[in-house]
């Protein structure tokens, strides 16, 4: 089975997408929309309202995709719901019904969302113990959070595609459940069975994940990028034994070698042996790298375990503003002017009564 990046942060291009949909024979395209602190931007939009909350790339984004993936037999899976799935669901109808597909099938995956139960959960004498530094729990945030979301496996993705959705939709799916979630259903792996396979699903969901950055967007490689202006985003052939041959449409812009791939399967990985995710732990230890030729990359050796019997949880809180200001100022006396703004900032601060952690002023050109 052949499956495709569609985005890899909210913001993306659409038109590599669109190509990949068209021309790269891809039976998935998966548009990963989410980062750390996006759940809580999302969450503070809801709040302002209720029918927001999802990333407003979703509507554009299907604008230009939806009628090429239905054209072409392509589903479109994304957790581009974020703290809003069935905000987006119907949106995502909207625009279904708008572009001359009003049988489009929508799966929508909910329940990552804990912030209005993380009193109750924590009731129950559940600690939420930090993940890195080793604090045993979030007694310092407590009375300042804003969003809680559990990162999610493939569970719902598979359900939906059970239920023929043409487009999934999620909120805080990890991102290389996206992928993993399509993998598993095609092939038919089980979490208690295929560790090794799921794995293997993983590492490639790792590798497509942010697009266009595995195809030279961010990279050593880049003096090896061709019109990267029109950068071609990865997909990945999968085998039914766990090998997967990478690459992108041909004649695209950009760059697929063995670095870049390398590269990028280092990318935000804490541990590359036991990295953690809701879908299983994957070990890239053994992961071999072999160019097969131009912008065509074969993986095998991949490797997993069981899934963690937890799931990692996001949570946003209130610390604090930061703010920028920026002033022209022209001459004459350009510098002298400059210090009297200085002076007046720091004055007004102090006048309201504010603390700020730190200040910094830069002037930015007066000895140019």
């Amino acid at each position: 089975v052949r499956i495709g990046a569609g985005a890899g942060y909210w913001g993306d291009m659409v038109d590599p997408a669109v190509e990949l949909i068209e021309q790269g024979g891809v039976e998935f395209a998966c548009f990963d929309l989410l980062a750390e602190l996006t759940v809580a931007l999302l969450t503070r939009a809801k709040m302002r309202d209720p029918g927001k909350g999802y990333v407003p790339d979703v509507e554009p984004i299907l604008r230009q995709a939806l009628p090429a993936a239905r054209r072409n037999d392509v589903g479109i899976v994304t957790n581009g719901g974020g703290a809003n799935p069935g905000a987006a669901a119907l949106a995502a109808a909207r625009v279904a019904c708008d572009a001359g597909y009003p049988d489009t099938r929508i799966g929508t995956i909910e329940g990552d969302d804990l912030t209005g139960r993380i009193a109750e959960i924590r009731d129950s004498g559940w600690q939420f113990a930090h993940l890195e530094s080793g604090e045993e729990d979030i007694d310092r945030i407590a009375d300042r959070i804003v969003a809680v979301s559990a990162y999610t496996g493939s569970d719902g993705i598979i359900d939906a595609l059970d239920g023929d959705a043409d487009v999934v939709i999620g909120g805080r799916l990890a991102d290389s459940a996206l992928y993993c979630g399509p993998l598993m259903r095609h092939f038919g792996w089980i979490f208690e069975r295929n560790p090794d396979l799921i794995g293997a699903a993983l590492t490639v969901g790792h590798v497509l994940e942010c697009a266009g950055i595995a195809t030279g967007g961010m990279s050593s490689q880049w003096r090896l990028s061709r019109d990267p202006w029109r950068l071609g985003f990865p997909m990945a052939e999968m085998s039914a034994d766990g090998t997967a041959v990478i690459s992108k449409v041909p004649g695209s812009g950009g760059v697929l070698n063995e670095w870049t791939i390398k590269e990028h399967l280092l990318y935000e990985v804490h541990d590359p042996f036991c990295y953690l995710l809701p879908d299983g732990v994957v070990d890239m230890g053994g992961v071999e790298v072999k160019e097969l030729g131009p912008d065509c990359v074969q993986l095998t050796g991949m490797t997993g375990r069981r899934r963690p019997d937890t799931l990692k949880v996001q949570i946003g809180y209130e610390d604090g503003y930061l703010a920028e200001g920026r002033t022209m100022i022209p001459w004459p006396d350009a510098l002298e002017k400059a210090d009297f703004c200085e002076r007046l900032v720091r004055g007004r601060i102090k006048y309201l009564g504010v603390i700020p952690q730190e200040m910094r002023f830069d002037r930015v050109g007066w000895d140019a």
